[in-house]
């Protein structure tokens, strides 16, 4: 639609323009207004997904021994190989099916940018009768058209758009293998293959299809429109179209939105856009082999290497990983390919060895075969059991908290990288982990360095990647079995019943296990923007600077040094000469700086705030995230023993 005079004065004037001010060229001139679209309405498919008729899922392999190849034949040389092809099963996005049809919900009255809260007195279950509303019938309550499309009020309607050209395609896997077995001793098997998988049509996080324009929230924090909200992109204006929530209230629309593709709404997110995809190659080398003694063990060591553009690609914070939400930059707008990295599962070194050994003593054993039947029921019988494991760290992913004034989802926007920095601490201690030493006050560096890490500048993404090939210490599993049977005490013609006895030795040696802290999803390297203005009552009035006066005297305590309202002065006027006007914000890049080795063992009192690099690294400290790149230690990850018996009728 295209906005008439009245319209782009009341868009300007929400920016912080007088109406009395000619109509500005960044007022836009028109706007797209999404519609509502109901199924099975002016053409549109009943279904969610259109039938996959030609979902084919070939498979294929081979085997070859050759035969009269001398030395080949010798070793029982067999080459093996395969393919197959895979498609994925669609029971929803998360956890739950999509849609529910038999879940209860309340349906909220918030369209993007709704202030109104839910209206709870309205439950829905999708498999019952059409929801209505203030007591009649949807199609009349929203006039909705014969072609089902609703645009003037598609606004108040929770939904999400359309996966694209690209919808209603099934994700898919290909896997393939060539592996070459041989028998180098007798009773030992040498197994050394490459396997490889590839995703197709895999679906993306939520997209949102109506990002920002970068450039008009950086005009609008750089405080070159002039009023008394410039400076925030956040602050809301009433809408001009007139646009109203489903209780009635006027949607308001954030500045920050104003050049959105869609005008009026925040985030349009697309679901179910199956255009990611992923690649994994992996070669391994196993090794078994059965001792004549009672001995069998294995031993196998893999290295891989996945990559992809969406690995954690649910909306919800805990997805098939443990790393959680990072929806990844396509979220803005930026191009699919910022997005590709290191799958956030990726593990590159695992090595595994099991072992199984009947003790050789007891009857029908190499030693004490003739036993007394007291003694035998003590020392023989015994079977050991065993499993040592080498495990390499997921990759770390780094993100800020905060949407850095782009709106969207927290989590999502990533910090820079510091050029030449390295991104393991050199500061930290083996002997102090998680950030904080035993007493669990003096705080440790974290295994992740700070100082490799800068806050983007204010309204931009970071450059760093969505995952760094920077991972946790290796963990160390080494797991005892001890278990013998006894006969059963009761008539057994048969001779198969038996009691088992078992001892197990989790983690036996007790061998600490550390994870990346970040792999919980929520330690970001900074939680919010950096304060510019702070609130002060000066004679009744409440005034915006730089620091309070409280602030000041809080840091000159904490530094011994009496407080001086000539210092605090300077400090003041040191800050605000580098903003556009009097009350207007800092430089979009203003705490854009790298910090210090060091930084998350300091307190923001520490930094000297008379200088301007110290009042940043003030103000960064306040909102630094201090579990940012800790380790922590996973749940049952300490030595246990358990005994269990079990009996075998």
């Amino acid at each position: 639609m295209t906005f008439t005079d009245a319209q782009r004065r009341a868009i300007a004037t929400g920016l912080g323009i007088p109406a009395t001010d000619p109509i500005p060229g960044y007022a836009p001139t028109s706007a797209l207004i999404p519609p509502f679209a109901f199924a099975g309405r002016g053409g549109r498919s009943r279904y969610i997904s259109p039938v996959d008729y030609w979902g084919l899922e070939p498979r294929f392999g081979f085997a070859w021994s050759p035969k009269g190849i001398g030395w080949l034949s010798e070793k029982s040389f067999v080459i093996r190989g395969g393919y197959g092809l895979s498609h994925a099963p669609l029971t929803g996005n998360n956890r739950a099916p999509n849609p529910d049809f038999g879940f209860f919900t309340a349906v909220p009255t918030t369209g993007a940018g709704s202030n109104s809260t839910g209206d709870s007195a309205q439950p829905v279950r999708l498999s019952g009768n059409p929801p209505r509303f203030t007591g009649i019938p949807l199609e009349q309550s929203l006039g909705i058209p014969a072609d089902g499309l609703i645009f003037q009020n598609s606004i108040a309607i929770p939904g999400f758009a359309d996966a694209g050209p690209n919808s209603g395609q099934v994700p898919y896997s290909q896997n393939w293998n060539l592996s070459l077995s041989f028998e180098p001793l007798r009773n030992t098997v040498i197994e050394a293959a490459y396997v490889g998988a590839k995703g197709t049509h895999l679906y993306m996080p939520q997209v949102n299809i109506n990002p920002r324009n970068i450039d008009f929230v950086e005009t609008l924090e750089a405080n070159t429109l002039p009023g008394p909200n410039a400076g925030n992109a956040d602050t809301t204006f009433n809408d001009p179209l007139g646009r109203r929530n489903l209780l009635g209230a006027t949607i308001t629309i954030a500045r920050g939105n104003t050049l959105n593709p869609y005008f009026g709404f925040g985030n349009l997110n697309r679901y179910f856009d199956p255009s990611a995809n992923s690649i994994r190659h992996a070669v391994y080398i196993d090794m078994r082999r059965r001792v004549n003694s009672g001995l069998t063990f294995t031993a196998n060591y893999t290295f891989g290497k996945s990559i992809d553009d969406a690995s954690d690609a649910g909306p919800d914070t805990r997805v098939i990983t443990e790393v959680g939400q990072s929806q990844g930059h396509v979220y803005y707008g930026a191009p699919r390919g910022s997005d590709r990295a290191i799958s956030t599962f990726d593990i590159k070194h695992d090595f595994n060895s099991t072992f199984i050994w009947d003790l050789p003593v007891g009857r029908k054993r190499s030693f004490l075969n003739d036993a007394p039947t007291a003694v035998n029921a003590v020392i023989g019988g015994w079977a050991v059991t065993g499993v040592f494991r080498l495990e390499g760290g997921t990759p770390f992913v780094p993100f800020i908290t905060d949407t850095n004034r782009l709106g969207g989802n927290n989590r999502t926007i990533r910090p820079d990288l510091v050029p030449g920095a390295p991104l393991k601490n050199p500061l930290f201690r083996s002997d102090c982990p998680f950030g904080v030493s035993s007493d669990n006050v003096t705080p440790c560096e974290p295994y992740i360095n700070p100082a490799a890490f800068m806050r983007p500048a204010k309204g931009s993404l970071g450059n760093a990647p969505r995952t760094l090939d920077l991972r946790g210490p290796i963990q160390q599993y080494f797991d005892f079995s001890f278990q013998k049977d006894f006969p059963f005490p009761f008539k057994d013609n048969e001779g198969k019943r038996r009691i088992n006895f078992r001892v197990d030795l989790i983690n036996a040696f007790n061998h600490p296990i550390f994870r990346l802290a970040n792999s919980s999803g929520t330690a970001g390297f900074t939680t919010n923007v950096p304060t510019e203005f702070a609130a002060e009552t000066i004679g009744g009035v409440s005034v915006q600077t730089p620091i309070t006066t409280t602030e000041y005297n809080a840091w000159a305590a904490a530094n011994g040094r009496t407080p001086s309202a000539a210092e605090l002065a300077n400090i003041r006027a040191m800050i605000n000469a580098f903003r556009t006007s009097p009350n207007g914000p800092l430089p979009l890049d203003f705490f854009h700086v790298p910090v210090p080795q060091g930084f998350a063992t300091k307190v923001a009192n520490s930094f000297d705030i008379t200088t301007l690099q110290g009042f940043k690294l003030y103000r960064l400290r306040q909102v630094y995230d201090t579990n940012f790149g800790v380790l922590r230690a996973p749940g049952n990850s300490s030595r246990y023993i358990q005994f269990g018996i079990r009996i075998f009728f």
